[in-house]
């Protein structure tokens, strides 16, 4: 399961990865004697690197290809290094966790999904796609997205985590009021003076502010897509705040086993710190 987030979340993206796969293991633990806290931080770890290696495999990828109007051979070029590297990292992660022998399992009920709703849904993030390259105006695209995903499930709309949207609208309010800040911008304009400055920049400000408005706040400050991108890509690595698909397996968790929160915690931030240095040595040498 492992893989199947590092390889997911490519193209369905980090988020769309953790919010499938983790319920999904959540699931078996119901069945099987599994543990949860390693295997859930595994498959998260895994959905963020996974994602680096395309365009859209994450938010912001799709926003430095978009705002820099960064070829896919450049990007290529950047990623596919630092991505296989990331594979290989997870492929030695999984030898963390103890093989247990599964036992039989009782079959859940069936869920029928309609030929309508997979390609209402398909159609849906092709619209997303075109607003977010600014090729429709993001204003319709909203629009859109809600009406079609009430003609999809209108329940879905209730179910939204609003508390988790609005906490990540919080983080981009915050690069609203930073970005503006005089004394703040001539200190940033200072960190990002090198690649080397506006990698390892990206990297902490990720654990700070979470990954995504980080690429959105230095933007404004440098040119140097390469170092911003393996700045901020691999500072989802480190806190729960790193990456919004932290967050996202956390309050999974604590939605289905509160209990396990502390334990998972702990060993979260154990892995993601070891793995955040690992990778992070990796990407000064590759700037080099």
């Amino acid at each position: 399961m492992t893989f199947m987030a590092f390889f997911s979340a490519m193209f369905l993206t980090n988020d769309v990865a953790i919010l499938t796969l983790v319920p999904l293991y959540l699931g078996l633990t119901k069945q099987q004697p599994l543990p949860i806290p390693l295997p859930l931080t595994l498959i998260t770890i895994a959905a963020n690197l996974g994602s680096m290696a395309t365009p859209f495999g994450n938010p912001q990828n799709l926003y430095l290809v978009a705002n820099y109007h960064w070829s896919l051979l450049s990007f290529g070029t950047t990623s596919l290094p630092i991505s296989i590297i990331s594979l290989i990292l997870v492929l030695l992660m999984t030898y963390l966790v103890k093989p247990i022998r599964l036992q039989s399992m009782k079959l859940g009920t069936t869920i029928s999904i309609g030929q309508q709703s997979i390609l209402l849904a398909l159609g849906l993030v092709i619209i997303n796609l075109l607003g977010i390259f600014s090729i429709i105006p993001l204003e319709f695209t909203l629009m859109i997205t809600i009406i079609i995903a009430g003609l999809i499930d209108i329940k879905s709309i209730a179910k939204v985590d609003y508390g988790l949207l609005i906490t990540f609208v919080f983080f981009f309010l915050i690069v609203g009021n930073l970005s503006q800040n005089t004394f703040l911008i001539r200190k940033i304009s200072q960190l990002v003076t090198s690649p080397f400055k506006v990698y390892l920049t990206g990297m902490g400000l990720s654990q700070v502010i979470s990954n995504v408005p980080s690429a959105i706040l230095l933007a404004k400050f440098t040119n140097n897509v390469p170092a911003l991108f393996l700045g901020v890509n691999i500072g989802g690595l480190g806190t729960l705040v790193a990456s919004l698909a932290n967050l996202i397996t956390l309050k999974q968790l604590m939605n289905y086993r509160r209990q396990d929160v502390k334990a998972f915690t702990k060993i979260f931030l154990l892995i993601n710190v070891i793995g955040l240095i690992i990778l992070g040595i990796i990407g000064l040498i590759i700037l080099r």
